[in-house]
């Protein structure tokens, strides 16, 4: 074996450890593709999740109104105004500010979440949740909000049990 021969191996040895221009385009390429595929998909998840927590949010206020009205032997009721996107437990101080009313406001809410109609009563027009001493409701409703293009429905029983729909 030459000299020649060594630097010429060893050359190519060199010349084939590397990447080319050609193998990092085309590389990144490939990693763009799946980032414009997946990011759209991503934000729908996001967003679904977060009307998922703001359905769960409510159905755990009205689980938790249910529960102070057999706690305290008194009626609790939690009115809905859809028009300025807010609830009230009445008469209940805020769990983290005792001396304010336990108001949830959605609309100030990060994302903002909007409640799209209330439903109780028999008439379905009413939009106040009045439990009882025993933790019943004189009738069953719903309520419907949208967080983006999400939208979730708290289904209320007349027993006070309360489920989360898509």
């Amino acid at each position: 074996m030459t000299l020649d021969d060594r630097k010429r191996r060893a050359r190519a040895r060199r010349s084939r450890s590397a990447f080319t221009l050609i193998d990092l385009t085309l590389t990144l390429f490939i990693i763009g593709l799946f980032a414009a595929i997946a990011f759209p998909r991503y934000g729908r998840l996001i967003t679904a999740f977060q009307a998922d927590a703001t359905a769960n949010r409510i159905a755990a206020d009205i689980r938790f109104a249910r529960q102070q009205a057999r706690l305290r032997g008194t009626s609790q009721e939690i009115q809905f105004d859809a028009a300025a996107d807010r609830y009230e437990l009445v008469g209940l101080s805020h769990l983290d500010r005792p001396n304010l009313p336990y108001v949830v406001t959605l609309a100030a809410a990060d994302p903002a979440a909007d409640i799209v109609s209330v439903a109780f009563g028999s008439t379905g027009t009413a939009s106040v949740l009045a439990f009882d001493i025993y933790g019943r409701l004189d009738t069953s409703g719903s309520v419907f909000i949208r967080v983006g293009s999400q939208q979730r429905t708290i289904r209320v029983g007349r027993t006070g049990s309360v489920e989360v729909q898509p």
